[in-house]
């Protein structure tokens, strides 16, 4: 299977449209659409946001692991979090997650 039509198997899934998808990955709705119709691929790091997005590997984005994933919708609070954490560069998401970290130790004290 070609990595648009992956694509578009994932988000529709999840329930998202190609514009909550495009505003995740901080692109175009045309991105995505071009994407999804194969006429355009992502480059690298696009596609380790879809991967992460997604919760697969990029193997299987690519059509090289045969293993579909488990089919789950994500909930409102990690569509805000996608939301939230689109554009920041990984130094960034590692704080965030450090912070997740920080407060998730702090509560079980």
């Amino acid at each position: 299977m070609a990595f648009g039509q992956i694509l578009k198997n994932l988000r529709t899934q999840k329930c998202l449209t190609q514009l909550q998808l495009a505003e995740m990955l901080n692109l175009s709705k045309a991105n995505i659409s071009k994407y999804e119709a194969g006429t355009v691929e992502p480059n690298i790091e696009t596609l380790k946001m879809i991967s992460n997005i997604f919760g697969v590997s990029v193997d299987y984005l690519l059509g090289k692991e045969k293993t579909a994933p488990k089919e789950q919708s994500l909930t409102s609070e990690q569509k805000k979090i996608a939301v939230a954490t689109r554009g920041l560069s990984d130094d960034e998401l590692n704080q965030v997650i450090d912070f997740v970290e920080f407060v998730k130790t702090k509560r079980k004290q």
